[in-house]
């Protein structure tokens, strides 16, 4: 277990306390970077004892498991990111999904006709989604020697501990103007703010917050959005269900909307980065 003594972002050492999470099995206060206004849990567990954590516990801990709602929003959310990275990503690009969940992402890609595709994913239940022909692996961020074109991280980096680092890392793991997509919650909505003490995220991102990690770390901004949905299943009766079911299986068709960052829908945050071609 580590404590977070300063500000990932902006560098700042006095933080103001706002909450209390106990959800990772540590008893951590949830902290607010009185500079930059950044998010984030003051003690964190280390690689080790995280990816442990998310290998053995966190599917369970959450009682998660893959039903049709799941499958129907996964899928959505992997035909929106799709249309909003598709014109910087080549059919021959070497393609990892780190964090894959249960690799519906993946499979999109890979019904789309991207061939170079693994995914790293610590949970085993990935196996039961996943095509066979994408390579899974279970490696920590950094210890792979694989360079790619493409890393995908779809709410992956608001888990991972040492932000700043992890993002250097991603770094080294890019070849030279590769790119990197970022997904994560959208921390200035009031559904997000009220669930930071029941969450599993290390850190809760506003965009402001993603472009100082971007540049603080050597990346060029090619690419941001605010992302949310015009319309939830849970305001669907059975027979729209049934019908947007069909829409999105069959059309590849998704509710998913770009919106203002302060939208009460505005769910997600995404960036686009590429990797700058002059760093070691």
């Amino acid at each position: 277990m580590e404590k977070v003594d300063i500000c990932p972002i902006c560098k700042h050492d006095a933080f103001s306390k706002i909450a209390t999470n106990s959800k990772l099995g540590i008893t951590s206060s949830v902290v607010r970077c009185i500079n930059c206004a950044f998010v984030f849990l003051e003690e964190q567990l280390d690689d080790e004892e995280l990816f442990k954590f998310y290998r053995d516990s966190y599917r369970t801990n959450k009682r998660e498991s893959f039903d049709e709602s799941r499958h129907l929003g996964d899928l959505e959310r992997s035909i929106s990111q799709f249309e909003f990275f598709k014109d910087f990503l080549k059919i021959e690009d070497e393609i990892v999904d780190i964090g894959a969940g249960w690799g519906i992402n993946a499979n999109y890609l890979l019904s789309k006709g991207y061939e170079k595709i693994v995914v790293n994913e610590s949970d085993d239940k990935v196996e039961q989604q996943l095509n066979k022909r994408i390579i899974r692996k279970t490696e920590l961020i950094g210890s792979a020697k694989n360079k790619y074109n493409f890393i995908i991280m779809s709410h992956t980096l608001e888990h991972l501990f040492d932000l700043q680092g992890k993002m250097t890392v991603l770094s080294s793991m890019l070849k030279d103007g590769g790119r990197l997509f970022l997904e994560v919650p959208n921390a200035k909505n009031d559904m997000i703010v009220k669930g930071f003490s029941e969450s599993y995220h290390y850190w809760y991102f506003m965009m402001t917050n993603l472009l100082s990690l971007a540049e603080n770390t050597g990346f060029k901004v090619l690419k941001t959005g605010v992302f949310g949905k015009k319309r939830l299943m849970s305001d669907m009766n059975q027979i729209d269900f049934a019908n947007w079911r069909k829409k999105v299986f069959e059309d590849n068709v998704s509710s998913i909307v770009e919106l203002p960052e302060d939208h009460e829908r505005a769910y997600w945050l995404r960036i686009l980065l590429e990797r700058s071609e002059n760093i070691d």
